[in-house]
């Protein structure tokens, strides 16, 4: 395992994500409501469609190609409350539920008619996010009270094809989100982020390499964006640029 010591320089998030913006450049911000009579909990978008995890109402499928009239184009009840989505290229979408610590896989190529294709249990802690890639699905878990003997912190990897089921359980101390490359799966975990390099099964077992943080720079949550990787401090209110370059072995 590759250990490196890494200094960043922590900026605002608005000036990180605004670099490219003239300064005399206006941003025509148009804002549309829509009531989905449930709780949205979560989102993710694919194309021109929003999937949502609508708490106890399920899944919702909305059409935003028309961003002053947004379309509700399906819905599909599903057990218990949903908090999570993610949707891949392929059509299926991945939920999960913290209360009742599943996973519904849900087959979303007719927008008007999603159907579920099966339900798993998460076997480590509480669902607390999913990733989706064709073929696989990330679900970070955690439980509340990580110092309860038997509580689990780390990811569990579902195949979904041919048939749905867990095929790998890693523990991870600490771990709050994680990022899915073509090659690696990046992690959060307290004042760390790791590199497990991704293989048939799902990942390895140990990671490649770590990037150590001070202490003070807990890392909550990540976003990948084409050469660099956006790491999110919650206690500092700041934001760590990184080049994935140090990080992913080539």
């Amino acid at each position: 395992m590759k250990q490196l010591k890494w200094s960043a320089v922590c900026i605002t998030a608005w000036a990180c994500l605004l670099q490219n913006v003239p300064a005399s450049a206006q941003i025509n911000v148009v804002t549309q409501r829509m009531e989905t009579d449930g709780r949205t909990l979560g989102f993710d978008q694919q194309g021109y469609y929003l999937y949502l995890a609508d708490g106890e109402r399920g899944l919702k499928i909305v059409n935003v190609s028309n961003r002053r009239f947004f379309v509700l184009t399906g819905t599909l009840p599903l057990p218990g409350s949903v908090t999570q989505v993610a949707v891949d290229s392929r059509d299926v979408a991945v939920l999960t539920g913290a209360g009742d610590r599943q996973v519904h896989f849900v087959d979303v190529a007719d927008k008007m008619r999603p159907a579920l294709v099966s339900t798993l249990p998460a076997t480590g802690g509480v669902p607390r996010l999913v990733r989706k890639i064709p073929g696989k699905a990330f679900v970070v878990q955690y439980d509340d009270d990580l110092s309860v003997a038997g509580a689990f912190s780390g990811v569990e990897i579902f195949s979904h094809w041919p048939r749905a089921e867990s095929a790998q359980l890693v523990p991870i101390e600490g771990l709050r989100d994680i990022v899915v490359t073509h090659t690696h799966l990046l992690a959060a975990a307290g004042n760390q982020l790791l590199a497990f390099r991704r293989i048939a099964s799902g990942i390895s077992e140990r990671p490649e390499t770590t990037l150590d943080f001070a202490a003070t720079d807990a890392i909550q949550s990540l976003a990948c964006s084409g050469q660099y990787l956006f790491a999110f401090g919650a206690e500092n209110l700041s934001v760590i640029l990184l080049p994935l370059s140090p990080l992913i072995p080539m």
